[in-house]
């Protein structure tokens, strides 16, 4: 019985079974000093939400921005009608810190029109300081009207001064 027992005590598989073990401790560990390190330093983590923001704006529909930039107090946005239909926008709405900016009129927009906007914000932007900025359009197609398309992801963006 004792021979048994030092068999499954000592046995090979054991042994590799905890250096398995301990090798994903070590890994586990590592990734947790990775990601501590990424949020110590806002921006590796604000680059992230940065590109993730362009990503989603450019991919939304039926209306995608596909380029956004603040200089200033002037902030600009490129926007594209995805949809197979025309589109008027009636309110172009970003906000950040509660108060809401409203760049609209804007022109009516056929299938696949690109549109640049333009906009002051109160919100100065200096040097490389990073913006968030929630988005909120409403728009009427030839069949349906008072629409809102609302992100799930804010804009984030960096001054170009």
């Amino acid at each position: 019985m004792a021979s048994l027992q030092s068999f499954f005590l000592f046995s090979p598989k054991a042994q590799a079974a905890t250096e398995y073990v301990i090798l994903l401790s070590l890994v586990l560990i590592v990734s947790l000093i990775v990601i501590s390190v990424t949020d110590f330093f806002p921006g590796f983590a604000y680059s992230s939400q940065t590109s993730a923001s362009q990503k989603y704006w450019a991919s939304a529909s039926p209306i995608a921005i596909i380029d956004f930039t603040q200089s200033g107090s002037s902030f600009s946005a490129v926007i594209e009608n995805r949809a197979n239909a025309n589109i008027q926008i009636s309110a172009f709405v970003f906000s950040t810190k509660g108060t809401d900016y409203d760049a609209a009129p804007i022109p009516l927009l056929s299938p696949g029109e690109k549109y640049t906007i333009s906009s002051l914000a109160t919100t100065s932007c200096t040097g490389r300081k990073p913006l968030e900025y929630g988005v909120r359009i409403t728009y009427a197609t030839d069949e349906v009207s008072s629409l809102v398309q609302t992100g799930l992801k804010p804009i984030y963006l960096r001054c170009t001064d």
